[in-house]
């Protein structure tokens, strides 16, 4: 009986020595800081499954960029992996967010290899969710998309479904769509949003 109760106390004992380490190893680190957004949350990938068939992926990371070395409010980039090869129609990153009244207007500023359609869809203050599309056409170069949130928008639907933007907006989401590219697979970076 002696041999067992020895192996399980080493074995305890080995155990209790490697589990500290092991915890010390899985923590995560520090948090990037945000893309510019107020109260933004996580970064969740949506592959828009009402058209099956996109795969993708959405990646932060810290600024490593030689073009935007000389802007000190861009600290993180996300990048916004496509496939659009076995079908599908668009996909997005989205996060939760509080803009407030009064914000006309949201930019932010973009890159990819690849020229085409991007937009961003927003949650009201009512459930109601609004498209706003443009295209991105600098290919290979920063460029700054521009969504103006005044007037009403056609693209709308859910909540009080009116068209008219109720704020706070709840959640943001930049989505790349399937229309108008070259190759169906592909990503595009985009970082510091600003409100004004």
């Amino acid at each position: 009986m002696r041999i067992p109760l020895l192996i399980a106390f080493t074995f305890l004992a080995t155990l209790a020595a490697s589990g500290p380490a092991r915890l010390a190893a899985a923590t995560p680190t520090s948090p990037l800081p945000s893309l510019g957004l107020p109260a933004e949350g996580k970064w969740n990938f949506h592959n828009g499954p009402e058209y099956p068939g996109a795969k993708g992926k959405v990646t932060l990371a810290a600024n490593t960029d030689p073009a935007l070395a000389d802007d000190p409010l861009v600290q993180t980039l996300a990048t916004l992996s496509y496939d659009f090869t076995n079908g599908g129609r668009y996909v997005a990153a989205h996060t939760p967010t509080d803009i407030p009244d009064g914000t006309e207007e949201i930019r932010v500023r973009v890159t990819s290899a690849a020229a085409g359609p991007v937009s961003i869809r927003i949650t009201d203050a009512t459930g109601q969710t609004l498209t706003l599309q443009t295209a991105y056409t600098q290919e290979g170069e920063w460029q700054t998309l521009r969504f103006p949130l005044t007037g009403k928008i056609k693209n709308h639907f859910g909540g009080k479904n009116d068209g008219n933007i109720h704020f706070p907006i709840k959640k943001l989401a930049l989505l790349v769509h399937k229309g108008g590219r070259a190759t169906p697979a592909g990503s595009l970076t985009f970082t510091k949003f600003t409100l004004l």
